[in-house]
């Protein structure tokens, strides 16, 4: 006990003296992303979608995120992606987002706070920060009038999955994909993800799980500090237990695991979410073999072996050579990675399903 005590007394010291966590400086980026947006023509499907770099105020700070919706609506409804942990940010014009714009779905990327250019800084905040983060692009869809901002379904991505039950009781929420999603407290997750990389890094059983309680005994001592100094960002989540929030998730909800995941293993986490989940009949579970975490077709799964996925440059039935935005589009490593097959697939039909009367509404309209 002695020990843990010097250790916790030194690391406040190093934090006082030199800084341990970005908390002490609020990131300021530089206001150059917005723009009014333009028309492309997607190569893929031929269809037209307009593109805007925009700003989402939340409190005093704006996150930059990237709208989209086709060409020519006024009432498409939308899918708001939410990404995962640290600074990664889903790719706004990935093949998945460019179908759901062709089938008449707008879709709004939301950035975090501190990621280049948005302001404020993400390691400050906790999952009910993050939470207010998503009710406030909802209200900036309501500031448009192109979209349905009535009409939302939100897709979270691994971390996200932790936040976006937080607020998922908001009217305008028709119903949620939760992909990656983790359902152990995040001090378990970060434990199981260790033993699960390191064993499919090689080594064994007993080592894997001596070296994940190691760092899970380190971590437990660093966030001892946490209600003296915010040394680590993950002071602001490392206990968090997503069990109460979705017990009480009553809308409808795609829950998708990827067979080859090794951050948020099916085999844990599948069992542990049927069971949070189990009054909600709307709820729906499926594992896509042979994901990785960004359900990328994958041999071991590991973000090591992200880089090598990479295939050669797309190509589309609709490219133009002499356009540069398809040249663009087809240099994109979203689009020149294999996707699992069936993920995409999924997706699609979970969200039409859901959007069926307002897509059947603007085709009916278009008609006339």
């Amino acid at each position: 006990m002695k020990k843990i005590y010097l250790f916790i007394f030194v690391i406040v010291i190093l934090c006082l003296v030199i800084g341990c966590s970005s908390a002490q400086n609020s990131l300021k980026a530089q206001q150059t992303w917005p723009d009014d947006g333009r028309v492309i023509v997607d190569p893929q499907s031929g269809k037209s979608y307009f593109l805007q770099k925009v700003f989402v105020p939340s409190g005093s700070h704006l996150i930059a995120s990237t709208f989209m919706r086709p060409a020519n609506s006024v009432s498409a409804p939308v899918m708001l992606v939410v990404s995962g942990s640290r600074d990664g940010i889903l790719t706004a014009e990935s093949p998945l987002h460019r179908s759901l714009l062709a089938q008449g779905i707008a879709v709004l990327t939301l950035g975090k706070k501190g990621v280049s250019p948005s302001t404020g800084n993400w390691e400050n905040e906790t999952f009910y920060n993050r939470a207010s983060n998503v009710v406030a692009a909802l209200d900036w869809l309501n500031t448009r009038n192109d979209v349905n901002g009535q009409e939302v379904v939100i897709y979270a991505h691994s971390q996200g999955a932790y936040v976006t039950p937080l607020m998922a009781d908001d009217p305008r929420v028709q119903a949620l994909v939760l992909a990656a999603a983790p359902a152990e407290i995040v001090r378990q997750q970060i434990y199981t993800d260790k033993v699960e990389s390191d064993t499919r890094k090689g080594k064994s059983a007993i080592r894997a799980t001596t070296a994940a309680k190691r760092q899970q005994r380190f971590l437990d001592m660093l966030t001892h500090v946490c209600p003296v100094y915010k040394v680590h960002y993950l002071c602001h989540i490392y206990n968090f237990d997503p069990k109460p929030a979705l017990e009480k998730l009553t809308k409808p909800v795609l829950v998708l695991y990827a067979g080859n995941d090794p951050m948020v293993p099916h085999h844990k986490n599948l069992p542990l979410m049927q069971a949070f989940l189990k009054h909600n009949n709307k709820a729906q579970f499926t594992v896509i073999p042979g994901g990785n975490h960004m359900f990328w077709h994958s041999t071991t799964g590991l973000p090591e072996e992200y880089i090598s996925l990479r295939g050669p440059v797309a190509t589309f039935p609709f490219a133009d050579p002499n356009n540069l935005e398809h040249e663009r589009l087809a240099n994109l490593f979203a689009n020149r990675v294999k996707q699992s097959p069936g993920y995409q697939e999924a997706v699609e039909d979970f969200v039409k399903r859901i959007f069926e009367n307002q897509l059947s509404k603007m085709a009916e309209s278009n008609s006339l």
